[in-house]
């Protein structure tokens, strides 16, 4: 009886108003992992994906032919 006291509501509302707000928060974190896999893809398809985490590629150093093979 305490928890229809204090809110008015009875428990079977507050576990419906609950669930709802974990609905709305889980829609949120799907709504920001969408746009962070736009992003992504958008930095993808123009070319830039690995520069916006700095990451640098680099080719392999190809060692100098060695005197002999020159003959």
């Amino acid at each position: 009886m305490r928890m229809v006291q204090r809110t008015g509501l009875v428990p079977h509302q507050q576990i419906s108003i609950h669930a709802k707000f974990i609905d709305a928060e889980g829609a949120e974190l799907r709504a920001q992992t969408d746009y962070n896999n736009a992003i992504a893809s958008l930095r993808f398809a123009e070319g830039t994906l690995l520069e916006s985490y700095n990451v640098k590629v680099e080719g392999v150093k190809k060692e100098p032919d060695p005197w002999w093979a020159k003959f």
